[in-house]
């Protein structure tokens, strides 16, 4: 019944489509707006390499600041978000191996 997937991407026939507009999904299958928060923030991301993970209990988006700029501007802005640019990490939120 629960699925994740990225933004804007359907769901299978076995999604249960109660959980769309539930706690902070402001998923609008009418619009084929799916898996996004209420800021439309994704619910999945796919990067094209390894990044740090944030640490157990930290926001996402206090950990790579422009994240939320690049999300929010469906893409727009701040495309590199999640490269070790000045700005785009904080090292103290994040496992760094």
């Amino acid at each position: 019944g629960k699925e994740v997937h990225l933004a804007n991407m359907p769901p299978s026939e076995l999604m249960n489509m109660n959980y769309f507009g539930a706690i902070n999904d402001r998923s609008v299958p009418a619009n084929n707006t799916y898996f996004k928060s209420e800021q439309g923030l994704p619910w999945a991301l796919n990067i094209d390499q390894s990044i740090p993970y944030t640490i157990e209990k930290t926001d996402f988006v206090s950990a790579y600041p422009n994240f939320f700029n690049w999300a929010s501007s469906g893409g727009n802005n701040n495309n590199d978000w999640y490269t070790n640019q000045a700005g785009n990490r904080v090292a103290n939120k994040l496992i760094i191996r």
